[in-house]
């Protein structure tokens, strides 16, 4: 990957593709010469990659702000909500002790 890497920077044809297309076109152009690096820059750019993750992490952010009306800040909620991981609830709470000894 660093020598793709490399490749890309003194790549003139590159910087002018660059220079008039956005940022996404752009990188799935270059999909092509660079592979890895492309799919890297394209996985940072597109954060909502469909509609559907959109609207529902816009419904998951209505339904934290109905219910939990003093909570000012939801990113983190979020950021899970949204996830496909699934937390191991029984694992962290076998892990707490549920009185600490005095």
């Amino acid at each position: 990957m660093q020598e793709e890497f490399a490749d890309f920077v003194n790549d003139s044809t590159a910087r002018e593709e660059y220079e008039k297309s956005p940022l996404t076109k752009f990188w799935s152009q270059m999909s092509q010469s660079y592979p890895r690096l492309a799919s890297q820059a394209i996985a940072k750019l597109l954060t909502f990659p469909t509609t559907y993750l959109c609207e529902q992490a816009f419904s998951v952010l209505c339904i934290m702000k109905n219910k939990f009306q003093a909570r000012l800040h939801v990113e983190d909620d979020l950021r899970l909500a949204g996830s496909k991981a699934s937390p191991r609830i029984e694992a962290l709470a076998a892990s707490m002790q549920a009185h600490p000894s005095h």
